[in-house]
């Protein structure tokens, strides 16, 4: 074996020094950069096989640009995916930019998820302690970014509930948990969830929480058959006042009437011309829903913008979404997922579950290497069955039976990633013996914040930006 892996060795080295090969690349960190020094080519190969050869142990890293075939180690046919790789292409993969057009029209990346995704667990205000919230910052950071994009309209996830960019929403023609507005879900929403009215003159109301400050606001809706109208107004002195677009010469009533269901969303409003809060009011008859989805809070709306947006819900499934839904997600420059645990929690018609569950994985697969987006696969499906005695809804009596069910959704998401050229963080293996330390006792599923400190190091490592 050692004759044979020296015989590949030489035959790199023999193609550097001819000059069949460029040993110079594009200077980015990322996947296929094997020695981290920001270039990928031969360099990497040559190091790779080294390694083989000498039985190293490649870093955690190393493992995360440069396991392609996903079996959590790197060898010689990782190699020989990297050296075919760099002679078509020495551009690494930048995780953080992209010229690549969303459905909105902007360059984002796209973090789809459930409840651990949204920061359950964390205590204290998402934007810091949730590890979408870290990731957002990083991004930032690095392009130069104050945008914050996309959040849920409304969350019933844990508490605090509601430490986002904006407070609690508060609401007329009925409470938010009935009558007036109801938390739906349909999996033609982009983020799962929403909003629903069915009463002409229901408002909802969003104010911004004090020490934020955007220039603009957007809001995120769904259309669909038989679907109701609204207006954006500033609700105050009793009265609404609608407001008018960026670039609208007039306020616009938003019809959600639409032969298919889709997720769409309004132009820009100037913050400051809303007084007394972003207001959503009904102006269809009774009977005619209406369902928000999000807001989205930008400084930059110029072309060239880069928005992270956190498509995230507590219990958020993949198997429920549309083809639709899984395009828009997949438009983005970089797509983030983390999606599965509850499709392998809630999926208690097994067999079912995984068919439906591969069929979305393959539909992602499609898209994403349609449109060349980045894939970075984030896997938390941890399992603990002392904590987790619900497992027993699905006939499980033991530890074994657990993980044999979970494995299947490992692989379907390491599948993802090898199909796509992405990374898989498997955060089960980074944290170690700290998941149960890190994750809450009462469930043993959501992180506290350390738990969600770890796995936003884990991705920022993955990704090259820590």
């Amino acid at each position: 074996m050692k004759r044979i892996l020296s015989i590949l060795f030489s035959a790199v080295m023999l193609t550097v020094l001819f000059g069949v090969l460029p040993l110079g690349g594009v200077s980015a960190s990322g996947k296929g950069d094997y020695n981290n020094d920001g270039r990928i080519n031969t360099s990497d190969v040559r190091e790779m096989v080294r390694a083989v050869v000498d039985g190293a142990a490649p870093t955690q890293r190393q493992v995360w640009w440069c396991d392609y075939n996903q079996d959590g180690a790197v060898s010689t046919s990782d190699a020989r995916e990297v050296l075919s790789r760099s002679m078509v292409s020495s551009e690494a993969i930048d995780y953080t930019v992209t010229d690549n057009r969303d459905c909105w029209g902007e360059r984002s990346v796209a973090l789809l998820g459930d409840s651990i995704s949204f920061g359950a667990g964390a205590e204290g205000n998402l934007a810091d302690y949730a590890y979408a919230g870290m990731l957002k910052k990083a991004f930032n950071a690095k392009n130069g970014s104050t945008n914050y994009g996309f959040m849920p309209a409304y969350t019933t996830n844990w508490s605090p509930r509601s430490e986002e960019v904006c407070g609690w929403p508060s609401a007329t023609g009925g409470p938010l948990a009935n009558g007036g507005w109801t938390e739906t879900d349909d999996g033609n929403r982009l983020m799962y969830f929403g909003l629903t009215a069915y009463k002409q003159y229901a408002s909802l109301t969003y104010k911004l929480r004090s020490g934020y400050d955007f220039e603009y606001v957007c809001i995120y809706y769904q259309t669909g058959p038989s679907h109701g109208s609204f207006v954006v107004a500033d609700n105050r002195d009793g009265l609404g006042y609608d407001q008018t677009e960026v670039g609208a010469s007039a306020p616009k009533v938003y019809d959600c009437e639409n032969t298919v269901n889709e997720t769409k969303r309004t132009g820009f409003f100037r913050v400051d011309d809303f007084q007394n809060g972003f207001s959503i009011n009904i102006v269809s008859a009774d009977n005619q829903p209406v369902t928000v989805t999000g807001l989205g809070f930008y400084n930059d709306i110029t072309s060239d913008m880069i928005t992270f947006n956190k498509y995230t819900r507590g219990g958020a499934m993949l198997t429920p979404l549309s083809d639709k839904v899984l395009s828009q997600a997949a438009s983005a420059g970089t797509l983030i997922f983390g999606l599965g645990y509850n499709d392998a929690f809630w999926g208690h018609d097994y067999n079912y579950t995984k068919e439906m569950f591969s069929d979305r994985i393959n539909y992602l697969i499609a898209e994403c290497n349609k449109n060349g987006t980045n894939v970075v696969v984030n896997d938390y499906l941890w399992s603990n069955y002392n904590t987790l005695a619900q497992y027993k809804a699905w006939g499980a009596a033991t530890q074994a039976t657990i993980d044999e069910k979970f494995a299947f959704f490992h692989e379907e998401l390491k599948r993802f990633a090898r199909e796509t050229g992405g990374i898989y963080v498997n955060q089960e293996a980074y944290w170690g013996d700290n998941v149960m330390q890190y994750v809450n006792a009462n469930d043993g599923v959501h992180p506290l914040n350390r738990g969600h400190e770890f796995m936003a190091t884990a991705l920022l490592e993955a990704m090259g930006l820590a």
